[in-house]
């Protein structure tokens, strides 16, 4: 990844920046599986639905974004 990105001064902060884009969604998706089981208040089964979809959804934007 280092050899794709900006001269040496600017790379820490882009290093930074993948770094939390990659770790933001899985600090995330504990919290949002909690606020889903009180909301729902129906057991697992609606937060793994809501979770597959989800990554279909993702599954689907990054097929969009790599053909463009």
């Amino acid at each position: 990844m280092v050899d794709a990105l900006p001269p040496r001064d600017q790379r820490g902060g882009d290093l930074g920046l993948i770094n939390l884009a990659a770790a933001l969604p899985q600090a995330w998706a504990p919290l949002m599986a909690l606020a889903a089981l009180d909301l729902v208040q129906a057991g697992y089964r609606p937060v793994l639905w809501l979770s597959a979809a989800a990554f279909a959804m993702g599954a689907v934007l990054f097929g969009a974004l790599k053909r463009n």
